[in-house]
């Protein structure tokens, strides 16, 4: 169902979103220390 599919989408771009963060973040300690 497109439900179904939405579903995965959604998890996929946040899966995403937390990647990015996750390098942001890093990238953030490499620039404070």
């Amino acid at each position: 169902s497109s439900v179904q599919t939405g579903k995965k989408l959604s998890e996929k771009l946040l899966f995403v979103l937390l990647i990015h963060l996750t390098e942001l973040h890093l990238s953030l300690q490499e620039v404070f220390r």
